[in-house]
C-alpha cells in the first residue's frame, strides 16, 4: 500500500466506529452482483458495540446485499435477553433473523445456512462483531474466488500444527494481508471473515443435536471440520488493502472467547484431534 491509501484506511478506520446512523445509509442504494449475503451475531452485552463492524461491511468496494443479524432470542452463555437497537432494526440493509435458539458464535452461519439452503449457489460472508474489516476485503474474497473457483475463503487461517497444540498455532497462521499468493489451509477464522455456499456443506451440518461441546466455543474449527468431509478445501486470500492498526484489528473485545471460554486452549485441541482422527489435514505429516 503506498502512503495515500494507508492514510485512507486511517482515517476510514476511525469513521467506522461512529454509529451506523452517521454515514452508511446510503449503502442500501447499491446491489451487488454477485449476490453477497453477510452475516453475524453477537452478545446481548455487545450489541451496543457492533457498529464498527458493521459499518466495516458496509462500507466496501463491493457492496454486500445483505446483512443478516442472527440471534437467538437469549444468551446461553450469559442467560441475557438481546435487546436490539432501534438503529440496525431500522437499517434498510440489515435484516434480524432469529435463530431457534443459541448455537454458539456458529449462529453466525448456521440459521442463513438454513434460509438459503435451496439456493445452494448463495455467497454467504460470515464476519465477526468485534472486527474493522479492510475497504477491499469483499471484493479480494471475490477475486480469489474467480481464480480459484468453489472453494472456502478467509482472510485470515492457519495450519494446524504438528504438535497438536494450540499455543503453536500462531506459528501455522497465514494472513492475507502478508501473502501475494492465495494459501491453503486447513482453518478459516471468524475473525478473518470467510466465503462459503450452502452446497459446500452436507445436511449433518444442520443437526445441531450433534456438534461436541467443545464445538459450542471452537466454531472456526466445526465449521472447516464440516468443510473437508465434504471435501472442500479453505484458502486464506490475498488482501490488497490492510487495516492500518494490525491487519484485521479486534475493535470491541468484550468477552471473546479467546479471554473466556477458549484461555486455555482446550476446546481447539479437542477439534483438532478431529481432524488428525480424520485425515483431514493439509499437512499429511501431523498425527
Amino acid at each position: 500500500m503506498n502512503m495515500f491509501s494507508k492514510a485512507g484506511e486511517w482515517l476510514r478506520y476511525i469513521n467506522m466506529h461512529r454509529s451506523i446512523n452517521h454515514f452508511s445509509q446510503y449503502t442500501a442504494k447499491l446491489t451487488s452482483e454477485p449476490k453477497i449475503i453477510a452475516t453475524l451475531t453477537s452478545l446481548p452485552e455487545r450489541m451496543e458495540h457492533v457498529d464498527a463492524a458493521i459499518n466495516s461491511i458496509l462500507n466496501q468496494t463491493m457492496p454486500v446485499s445483505e446483512i443478516v443479524f442472527s440471534l437467538p432470542e437469549r444468551s446461553k452463555r450469559t442467560q441475557q435477553a438481546y435487546q436490539i437497537p432501534e438503529r440496525f432494526l431500522r437499517h434498510p440493509k440489515i435484516s434480524i433473523l432469529r435463530a431457534e435458539r443459541d448455537y454458539g458464535p456458529i449462529t453466525k452461519l448456521l440459521p442463513v445456512l438454513q434460509r438459503e439452503w435451496n439456493n445452494p449457489n448463495s455467497l454467504i460472508l460470515c464476519f465477526d462483531d468485534d472486527i474493522v474489516y479492510p475497504s477491499t476485503f469483499v471484493s479480494d474474497l471475490i477475486s480469489a474466488r474467480k481464480q480459484l473457483g468453489d472453494v472456502a475463503l478467509t482472510g485470515v487461517g492457519y495450519t494446524i500444527p504438528p504438535s497438536m497444540r494450540d499455543v503453536d498455532r500462531q506459528q501455522h497462521k497465514n494472513k492475507g494481508a502478508n501473502i501475494k499468493k492465495a494459501k491453503q489451509v486447513d482453518i478459516l477464522m471468524g475473525a478473518g471473515g470467510f466465503m462459503v455456499q450452502p452446497n459446500m456443506f452436507t445436511e449433518e451440518i444442520m443437526n445441531t443435536e450433534d456438534i461436541p461441546d467443545e464445538a459450542f466455543f471452537a466454531d472456526d474449527l466445526w465449521i472447516s471440520f464440516n468443510l473437508a468431509k465434504n471435501k472442500v478445501p479453505c484458502y486464506v486470500a490475498p488482501l490488497t488493502s490492510i487495516n492500518p492498526v494490525e491487519n484485521l484489528r479486534i475493535s470491541n473485545s468484550l468477552h471473546s472467547l479467546g479471554r473466556t471460554e477458549n484461555l486455555n486452549g482446550s476446546n481447539n485441541e479437542k477439534m483438532m484431534q478431529r481432524f488428525a482422527k480424520h485425515k483431514f489435514l493439509v499437512n499429511s505429516t501431523v498425527s
